[in-house]
């Protein structure tokens, strides 16, 4: 499949038949397996192919190996700027790794890439409490509570 990008570059993509054994590997449990076919498009792709990279970033963070799964997920971010999922998945590596100020700057950016804020901003307040902003994580939570006018 030929994807066009912004300065019409050609770029092979995954197809749905290796897509979705990549997702039948990652669904199974098999990470390993679904990381080396994600990493392989990626590679085929010359770092351009976004599903392939959100992939691989999923795997390695199911297998734990989170400074890995940032990268991809950068990657990714990088090759997609207008998503935001790739900026969440960062916010809750940081997150898990208790980098709670960074997270807090993966969570505004994806907050800039979507209308999808109130799951957004519930992990920001999630954020908050990690960092002991006790007194602005509630008044974010009492703001996300009013009914709009």
């Amino acid at each position: 499949m030929i994807n066009r990008t912004a300065p019409e570059i050609e770029v092979e993509i995954m197809s749905s038949s290796e897509s979705s054994q990549a997702l039948a590997l990652q669904r199974s449990g098999n990470f390993v397996s679904a990381f080396e076919i994600y990493a392989h498009y990626l590679a085929k792709s010359k770092n351009s192919s976004y599903p392939a990279a959100h992939g691989a970033g999923y795997c390695k963070r199911a297998l734990r190996d989170f400074e890995a799964a940032s990268y991809y997920f950068q990657e990714a971010a990088r090759i997609a700027p207008d998503r935001f999922e790739p900026l969440l998945e960062i916010a809750n590596i940081q997150y898990r790794l208790r980098e709670y100020k960074k997270a807090l700057i993966s969570i505004d950016a994806a907050l800039a890439h979507t209308k999808e804020t109130e799951k957004i901003k519930l992990l920001r307040i999630r954020m908050l409490n990690g960092l002991g902003e006790y007194g602005q994580r509630r008044s974010e939570f009492a703001m996300m509570s009013r009914p709009a006018s």
